[in-house]
């Protein structure tokens, strides 16, 4: 089986994603070990290089946005999440403002988004209109 630098990347992430400061010394050891005994020197710069990329699809998986069109607080985050049946228990919530929804609360996750913005209400609207008009 040939391996990539994109998973020896993720291996990497992977192994030490979690570890505390303690454990990382020798976590890279074995890594750097591993990769030694493999024969796969010539690919730990590709696979460094590739580091951020994969950290990021790796984190992506458990994310949650919450976009507004203005600042929300945690209450007002946690209402929406409960509201939405998303349970934030061990992910990462991210905060963004995004002033072009007018109002209202977008979350996504991994494989949803629920929509409940003005913007997407007036895009709605607009779609209704034009199907009306041209009919």
């Amino acid at each position: 089986m040939k391996t990539s630098p994109k998973e020896l990347a993720r291996a990497l992430y992977l192994a030490t994603k979690n570890a505390t400061a303690d454990e990382l010394k020798p976590l890279i050891a074995n890594f750097v070990a591993v990769i030694g005994r493999h024969g796969l020197e010539s690919m730990l710069h590709d696979a460094l290089a590739s580091l951020p990329e994969v950290m990021e699809d790796i984190d992506s998986r458990t994310r949650i946005t919450v976009e507004t069109a203005s600042p929300i607080d945690d209450a007002r985050e946690a209402e929406a999440l409960a509201a939405a049946g998303i349970s934030s228990k061990g992910r990462e919530v991210v905060r963004k403002v995004v002033p072009d929804l007018v109002g209202g609360i977008r979350i996504r996750t991994e494989d949803r988004v629920i929509d409940a913005t003005v913007r997407h209400t007036l895009d709605d609207l607009k779609n209704v209109l034009t199907r009306t008009v041209s009919s």
